[in-house]
């Protein structure tokens, strides 16, 4: 009897399920608050890997329950308008509800994306990354909010250093 085949096969799903296992791509690599901390970021400066890790590092010491109060437009369950994907990326790398597909796709572009997005959230939540010289507690565009910003910084707020921003982060007083 030749015994190949069945060797074969279970020398395969052996090497499969141990590979799986060392695989970085897990739902239990990243935790939920470095999900939604993640989601926020894709929110307010999309893939950008400097806001990314400027926003990672001005909400990690804020529980789930804190984010989705603070942030509850932006971290809606339910969300209807054209962004309303956010709110389905998750630890799994699964292709989100309603990806836009037709402008980044999934599989060559936006997993890589989201997984990068995730992976700079662990790093600061973690503490082996630290992007600002100060913990922001607000950000804005530097454009959109401009006003916003001078009227801040005018009274006393400073602006964080965090690298090569789209947006401008912000901390009251000194740290």
């Amino acid at each position: 009897m030749n015994r190949g085949p069945l060797l074969l096969a279970l020398l395969t799903f052996a090497w499969g399920v141990l590979c799986d296992q060392c695989s970085p791509v897990h739902a239990d690599t990243y935790t939920e608050h470095e999900v939604l901390i993640a989601r926020l970021a894709v929110n307010e400066g999309s893939f950008r890997e400097a806001d990314v890790a400027a926003i990672a590092y001005a909400r990690a010491p804020y529980s789930v329950d804190q984010l989705r109060a603070m942030h509850h437009r932006a971290l809606a369950v339910g969300r209807t308008d054209s962004r309303r994907w956010i709110e389905t990326l998750n630890a799994s790398l699964a292709r989100p509800d309603g990806w836009p597909e037709d402008r980044v796709p999934w599989e060559t572009r936006g997993r890589a994306g989201w997984q990068r997005t995730l992976d700079v959230v662990h790093d600061v939540v973690s503490g082996r990354v630290t992007p600002c010289d100060v913990r922001p507690s607000t950000w804005g565009g530097r454009t959109l909010d401009a006003a916003r910003i001078a009227r801040m910084t005018a009274n006393g707020w400073r602006v964080a250093r965090c690298g090569s921003t789209a947006n401008a982060y912000l901390r009251r007083g000194e740290p």
